[in-house]
C-alpha cells in the first residue's frame, strides 16, 4: 500500500509554537509548511530541531488583515493543483483554531474530491487504521468498568475514615465534648464526596446547629484537603470507565466497530488533560467530518469533564 503525503500548512499566527508541538509519528512523508508574518515572534530554535525528520517549508507573507489566511489557502489550493498531476496519495491538514478555514475546506472538499482537514496543532495527526486499538469485547468491558468502581469506593472510604477520625480531633481539639465532635463526623461521612461535597457539609450543618459557621470554619479546611483528594482519585481512576461507557453508549447507537474502538481509545486518551472536550471534539470532527463527527460527540460529550 503506497504511503499517504501529509501536507501540513500552519497558522504561526493563529496557533504560535504550542501548534507545532509535534507527534513521533511525522516522517519524511509528512511535509509542513510554516505560515508567518514579520510581526509574528520567532520560532524557537529547538521546536524546529523536532521537525528534523520532516519536509519543513517556511513562507513569511506581508502583514495586514487576513493576510495570513489568504495565503495559506491560495497555497492550499496550489498544492492541490500540484499533486494532482501526480500519482501520490495525499491530504492536507490546516494546522489552526480559526474556524473561518471551515468553509474553505468544504469548498475545496467538494470541488477536488481531496482529503482536507483542520486541526488546533501538529500531535493531533489522524491515527492510521493500523494503529486503532482493538476494541475489547462486552464482557471485558463490563469487568474493567467493575473493577473501576470498586477500586474507586475503596479509596473513597478510606479517606472518609481518615477524614472522620481528623474531623473529630479537629472539633475535639477546639473545645467541644465528645457528641458534637462525632455527630460532626457523621454528618460529613454521610455527605458525597462529589463536586459538591463542600457545599454539602455546609448546609448539613447549617440544618442541624445554630452555631454552623463556627463549626463550619474549623472544619473547611481539612474538609477541603480530602475534597482535592477524592477529585484527583476520580481523575485516576474513571479514565477506562469512560472508555467503557462510551463503548457501550456508541454501540447501543449503532456505531460501527472501528468507531466504536477509535472514539473510546480518544476519549480515554485525552479525559484526564486540560480542554479534554475541545481536543475530543476537534479530534472527532478531523477524522470524521463536521456532520458525522458532531453527531458522535454529541452522544458521548455527557460523559466528558
Amino acid at each position: 500500500m503506497p504511503n499517504i503525503e501529509t501536507y501540513f500548512l500552519v497558522d504561526f499566527e493563529n496557533v504560535k509554537e504550542a501548534g507545532l508541538v509535534c507527534s513521533d509519528k511525522l516522517t519524511e512523508h509528512d511535509h509542513i509548511h510554516i505560515f508567518s508574518t514579520q510581526n509574528n515572534p520567532k520560532i524557537n530554535f529547538n521546536i524546529l530541531a523536532t521537525l528534523n525528520k520532516v519536509d519543513l517549508n517556511i513562507h513569511v507573507v506581508p502583514s495586514g488583515k487576513q493576510s495570513l489566511d489568504m495565503h495559506l489557502a491560495s497555497y492550499l489550493g496550489y498544492l492541490i493543483g500540484s499533486n494532482s498531476k501526480t500519482q501520490k496519495k495525499c491530504e492536507y491538514i490546516i494546522i489552526s483554531k480559526d474556524t473561518g478555514y471551515d468553509n474553505i475546506i468544504l469548498f475545496l472538499k467538494e470541488l477536488t474530491k481531496t482529503d482536507i482537514t483542520r486541526l488546533p496543532m501538529l500531535n493531533h495527526k489522524k491515527q492510521n487504521n493500523n494503529d486503532t486499538p482493538k476494541i475489547q469485547n462486552s464482557k471485558t468491558s463490563k469487568k474493567a468498568a467493575i473493577k473501576t468502581k470498586q477500586s474507586t469506593s475503596t479509596a473513597k472510604s478510606s479517606l472518609k475514615t481518615k477524614l472522620n477520625a481528623e474531623i473529630q480531633r479537629t472539633i475535639s481539639n477546639a473545645g467541644y465534648v465528645n457528641n458534637v465532635s462525632n455527630d460532626v463526623a457523621s454528618i460529613v461521612s454521610n455527605c458525597p464526596m462529589d463536586e459538591h461535597f463542600v457545599c454539602n457539609i455546609h448546609n448539613a450543618l447549617e440544618q442541624n446547629y445554630n452555631n454552623y459557621m463556627e463549626l463550619y470554619k474549623l472544619i473547611k479546611p481539612v474538609v477541603k484537603k480530602y475534597s482535592t483528594n477524592t477529585a484527583n482519585i476520580k481523575t485516576t481512576l474513571s479514565s477506562a470507565q469512560v472508555k467503557s461507557t462510551i463503548e457501550q453508549v456508541l454501540k447501543k447507537a449503532s456505531f460501527d466497530d472501528n468507531v466504536v474502538s477509535y472514539v473510546s481509545s480518544i476519549a480515554k486518551k485525552y479525559y484526564a488533560t486540560e480542554n479534554s472536550k475541545y481536543n475530543i471534539h476537534w479530534i472527532l470532527v478531523s477524522e470524521y467530518g463536521n456532520k458525522q463527527g458532531l453527531n458522535i460527540y454529541n452522544h458521548i460529550k455527557k460523559y466528558l469533564r
